[in-house]
């Protein structure tokens, strides 16, 4: 069974209205680049 950090969306819901950047098309990104030659990337 895994470990939950911050269950729920309180906290997300708390920062919504700030500063945030959804990386989440990032993923696509990083996984194209796995087993290849680009398999370094930098997230900053």
């Amino acid at each position: 069974m895994g470990t939950y950090l911050n269950p729920g969306n309180s906290g997300f819901a708390r920062i919504l209205g700030n500063d945030y950047v959804d990386k989440t098309g990032m993923i696509g990104i990083i996984n194209s680049t796995i087993g290849t030659a680009n398999n370094l990337t930098c997230v900053s």
